[in-house]
């Protein structure tokens, strides 16, 4: 993945979870209007070539409404990337766009979830203390499995 790109999860289109085109100042833009929780996780399928990686961004008013807007992108082309490099790109998508969304709504919570099992026994779970020490490092608290369904859930679907 070219880091250097980034910027595409912050000026184009997003899809709402209706399968609406938006923008991601407009998300922004509604978020600020809420009282709500929010939530930023990526995930990818490995299962084809090219691999997508979605990263989703959900926001929760508690006993009123939940809803979520993702965007999907294939940063590796034909490449199928070793494990812990699937697992960097998707936390580095994730703090990206919390970050974007910090700029704009400083004072605003954003929880990073990051689809790694806590079990240091499991493919992902080898690089669970380092991805969320990453995480922690951008200023955002972090959830990985079983309570990261940001990515482990919504994002995964979206990618899948």
């Amino acid at each position: 993945m070219n880091y250097n790109d980034l910027s595409v999860l912050n000026t184009s289109d997003w899809t709402d979870s209706s399968g609406n085109k938006i923008s991601f100042q407009s998300i922004v833009k509604e978020i600020d209007s809420l009282d709500c929780e929010i939530y930023v996780g990526a995930d990818s399928n490995p299962s084809r070539i090219p691999i997508v990686l979605a990263v989703s961004i959900v926001v929760i008013k508690r006993n009123e409404f939940a809803k979520y807007f993702f965007f999907r992108m294939k940063p590796w082309d034909n490449n199928r990337p070793q494990l812990r490099m699937r697992l960097q790109d998707e936390v580095i998508c994730s703090c990206y766009v919390a970050s974007q969304i910090r700029e704009t709504l400083p004072d605003r919570e954003i929880i990073v979830h990051a689809d790694i099992n806590p079990d240091q026994r499991t493919a992902s779970g080898k690089f669970a203390n380092s991805l969320k020490n990453y995480i922690t490092a951008f200023g955002f608290p972090s959830n990985i499995k079983p309570m990261s369904w940001a990515a482990s859930c919504v994002a995964d679907k979206c990618a899948g």
